[in-house]
């Protein structure tokens, strides 16, 4: 599997550097370095979740008009001014990663 997601890469030209790695909950993380698979979200930055800055947290299962959906939605955690950068905590893997 991960040949064949290196050589997609690759044949897209998509890079491999796994900077854009993020947990999004336990065990479950998002590739947000493929441009052509990931969306508007991509761009959130990184905040601390214990921080005022953490304005939006993701969450795996939603239950929603009875039906339950098992994929990365985010919702605000308060009233967003607009023009305000939206940001989550990116998780373990990433502050470990990104200050050692």
């Amino acid at each position: 599997a991960d040949k064949m997601w290196s050589k997609s890469r690759h044949y897209r030209g998509q890079s491999e550097s796994g900077d854009y790695l993020l947990e999004v909950t336990d065990g479950t993380f998002v590739d947000a370095e493929d441009g052509d698979v990931s969306t508007w979200t991509r761009f959130m930055n990184h905040a601390n979740e214990e921080t005022e800055a953490c304005n939006v947290r993701p969450f795996m299962q939603t239950e929603i008009g009875g039906a339950t959906h098992k994929y990365p939605r985010f919702f605000a955690m308060r009233d967003i001014p607009a023009g305000e950068e939206l940001c989550f905590d990116y998780g373990e893997f990433y502050t470990e990663k990104s200050f050692d």
